[in-house]
């Protein structure tokens, strides 16, 4: 079923918005299920297909936020889908929507993002993974970046800052710089 929904990554509706949130829903600290959607043909998975939607100008906000949320289940936790998302430059591809989603007032994919990033970066506290750097990296330019809005600007982006500046071990990659 899987490399059935990503063969046209190209075209969107391949995959719809629920179907997105279900696989995240399934994939969360299961690394059964995490396992699946990795290790599909080539880079024709569930995956790739996620990290190619949200730099998608045609995606939607809401297909966008489903994605952000199947990226993070799939990655949290699990060492080979951080390495992948490494090689595949992928933590590139979350910075590119995150930049994006500000410029465009994608608030919801914004927040999302932030606080998925900051979950991934959590997940891998205490383990000897290299790639979790990349993360860090990505959450220290999420972090500065929102600091440096106007709080005003946007309630869910005060709603991300206040997420990763009230939890310790988050602020411990930040201050890690």
């Amino acid at each position: 079923m899987i490399p059935t929904i990503s063969n046209n990554a190209n075209d969107i509706s391949a995959t719809p918005a629920l179907f997105a949130g279900l696989l995240a829903v399934l994939a969360q600290n299961n690394p059964a299920v995490q396992e699946c959607l990795l290790n599909q043909e080539s880079n024709n998975h569930f995956l790739a297909h996620c990290l190619q939607t949200l730099v998608n100008d045609n995606a939607s906000e809401t297909y966008k936020v489903k994605c952000v949320g199947a990226v993070s289940s799939i990655v949290r936790g699990y060492a080979p889908a951080l390495k992948y998302l490494s090689q595949q430059n992928g933590v590139e591809t979350l910075k590119q929507c995150f930049d994006a989603g500000l410029q465009k007032k994608e608030d919801k994919v914004v927040e999302r993002l932030a606080i998925a990033v900051a979950n991934v970066a959590l997940s891998f506290e205490g383990i000897p993974v290299v790639e979790k750097t990349q993360v860090a990296d990505l959450l220290n330019h999420i972090h500065d970046t929102l600091i440096e809005l106007n709080e005003s600007d946007s309630d869910y982006h005060s709603s991300a800052l206040e997420y990763i500046q009230s939890n310790n071990d988050i602020m411990k990659h930040i201050d890690n710089k």
